[in-house]
């Protein structure tokens, strides 16, 4: 038995190439991975709204300037799984076709929201008196999910496709394209915009066992050989002849690309209003008919929708990602690598990345990188690695700034073992 570093993680900048595995007859994968990051949310301010501390009037508005007035964006993920690969030849007794099998957790709450938002939330609407309080548009979208994979890999092709059977544990997808809080001047009035919907799945099961529903997805791993001519000598005479060599692969893949139906006991809340709150006279407050003081309806509507239940559906938060993966050359310690990946149903921007691979010894190598897009606007990444005859192990980040600083905008870690039989 041997080891082998390896990742296999949607978000991961190091992916393992499946063509080192061809040579073993049983493979296991194993991955941890969690995040979480927030565009122009520190450390010293995340930290706090997570795990607890008081939180300035100065750090709220050092915040708050850093904002843009909209499509601020923000993450959190835990993910692990596991995935076993028989390549031994045993399917349809074909020697180049393969099989794996995995399970997977997920756990991903995201969101995209106004400056106004966050000032709502953490000043209130006091020092906006005459103003608008332009709170959307704003998305919000929490999900766990667990899913069984199945795979077909053909080794000659350098591929890998499948389908998983997805069990949905939790959701709440809350989006609002209109969320406006007006205040007169004079403190006459208050005005409340809304356009939003609210879907959410059963509340009295969330625990990890809960089958609130159920859907399926794609995947599908694609490795493409990039070649160059190659000059070479001939053995016995002055002539020389050229040749194709790979000098690396494409690496395309497509991952939880599906959906999920949320059928046990969901909960959908809508609204498309205006409501309007001016105050009242009272007369006499012992005789006065304080039964049509406040539209009850219209105030019910706009703040408190009326509960609908019924299956709905969400597509999962797929990632579709393309890498270069440089071939090994023991004459050459330095390689570069490069790719992008982007996460549907996220919030997230696309995210491009290049940089170097460092390899020290046949054992320990390690990689940086930089990274442009996601949940952030520029960051970098680091891998180190261990891989030794009989073990192997990987930890990476691809947000090495926020590991160090303070004033980084959140944090990333990334766990992985292979191992080959």
């Amino acid at each position: 038995m041997t080891f082998s570093i390896g990742l296999g993680v949607a978000q991961s900048i190091f992916p393992q190439n499946l063509l080192e595995d061809q040579n073993n007859s049983l493979v296991i994968r194993s991955f941890a991975e969690g995040f979480y990051q927030g565009q122009g949310l520190t450390n010293r301010f995340i930290d706090k709204f997570i795990y607890g501390g008081h939180i300035s009037d100065e750090l709220k508005q050092e915040v708050e300037s850093q904002l843009k007035t909209e499509e601020n964006r923000m993450g959190l993920c835990f993910r692990t799984g596991i995935k076993f690969y028989d390549l031994s030849d045993s399917l349809f007794k074909g020697k180049h076709w393969g099989i794996s099998i995995g399970l997977e957790h997920q756990q991903l709450i995201t969101s995209s929201f106004t400056q106004d938002l966050f000032h709502a939330v953490f000043f209130g609407n006091a020092d906006r008196i005459g103003q608008d309080l332009n709170m959307g548009p704003t998305r919000l979208s929490a999900v766990q999910f667990q899913s069984l994979k199945f795979n077909l890999v053909n080794k000659k092709n350098h591929c890998e496709f499948g389908f998983s059977v997805v069990k949905g544990q939790s959701n709440i997808t809350f989006n609002a394209d209109q969320f406006r809080l007006s205040t007169e001047a004079n403190l006459s009035e208050i005005t409340l915009v809304s356009q939003a919907s609210l879907f959410q799945s059963n509340t009295n099961s969330t625990g990890f066992f809960a089958g609130n529903g159920i859907g399926a997805a794609l995947n599908a791993v694609y490795f493409i050989p990039i070649k160059s001519l190659s000059g070479k000598q001939k053995a016995k005479s002055d002539e020389s002849e050229t040749e194709k060599v790979t000098i690396g692969h494409l690496k395309f893949e497509i991952d939880n690309f599906g959906f999920i139906n949320w059928m046990s006991d969901p909960s959908i809340y809508q609204t498309d209003s205006t409501y309007s709150y001016s105050g009242f006279e009272i007369q006499d407050l012992f005789n006065q008919d304080i039964s049509n003081l406040v539209d009850t309806e219209v105030l019910a509507d706009s703040l408190l929708p009326t509960r609908q239940t019924s299956p709905y559906n969400t597509i999962l938060p797929a990632v579709f990602s393309v890498s270069f993966e440089p071939t090994a050359d023991k004459n050459n310690s330095i390689s570069g690598m490069a790719g992008a990946w982007y996460q549907i149903m996220a919030n997230a921007r696309p995210v491009v990345y290049g940089g170097v691979r460092y390899r020290l010894n046949e054992r320990f190598s390690g990689a940086i990188v930089g990274l442009v897009g996601g949940y952030a606007t520029i960051n970098a990444g680091l891998q180190l690695t261990y891989s030794g005859s009989k073990i192997g192990a990987v930890i990476a980040t691809n947000n090495l700034i926020g590991m160090v600083s303070k004033n980084g905008n959140g944090r990333h870690l990334n766990f992985g073992v292979i191992c080959k039989f």
